[in-house]
């Protein structure tokens, strides 16, 4: 478990790295302004910095750096999804939830690959593939967590599942109504991603604590 837990955390601090790098190599544009200079971290969806064309049609020298970062958080959500039982009492919704957080990782292995200027809708299928196992693999999570004794580690999965349910909801409305996506969508999607790598490292952090 110890290793597990050593495995999440350099995930964690990996992803950090090659997302900075993409962020900092993206040429500009977002679906709202597309002749806004670089990265936006309010407007831009991560998914944006994965185009190998940038939104303001420039080559995007940064795409290699945001697939790779795109494929080392879902391995680190694998890895986090797989400890969390660990640090729960003993129960049966153990193996939902790694069947859950299995399909959520294969899903979302898709999602960098499928830039959806290119692929359009089959981007938002491997995101629905990947989002709702996610979801449903975070509902297992705290309701796991509810139980423990870790109550902030329960706490900030119930809002990673809050955020993450609403943007999800957002985007699925978004995908049938077409047009324009709402400044909310973004916005909610890195606050999701913000709370989501705190939760992770604070399961880590835990885990090492446990098993010295």
């Amino acid at each position: 478990m110890r290793a597990l837990g050593v495995t999440l955390l350099a995930l964690v601090a990996l992803f950090g790295l090659l997302f900075g790098l993409a962020v900092a190599r993206y040429p500009g544009g977002t679906w709202f302004d597309p002749a806004a200079p670089g990265h936006d971290l309010l407007r831009n969806f991560l998914c944006d910095l994965t185009q190998p064309v940038a939104l303001n049609g420039q080559p995007n020298p940064g795409v290699g750096f945001a697939r790779a970062a795109m494929l080392v958080l879902d391995a680190a959500l694998l890895c986090h999804f797989l400890a969390i039982p660990a640090l729960a009492p003993p129960t049966p919704l153990a193996r939902p939830l790694r069947a859950a957080a299995v399909v959520s990782f294969l899903g979302i292995l898709a999602v960098p690959m499928t830039p959806s200027l290119r692929f359009g809708s089959l981007h938002t299928v491997a995101v629905l593939a990947g989002t709702i196992p996610g979801i449903a693999a975070g509902v297992l999570s705290t309701s796991m967590l509810a139980r423990s004794e870790h109550r902030w580690l329960f706490r900030l999965g119930a809002a990673v599942l809050a955020v993450a349910a609403v943007d999800a909801a957002l985007y699925v409305t978004h995908t049938l109504r077409g047009g324009a996506p709402p400044l909310l969508l973004p916005l909610l999607q890195r606050v999701a991603l913000t709370i989501l790598l705190g939760w992770m490292t604070l399961i880590a952090s835990t885990m090492l604590r446990r098993w010295r």
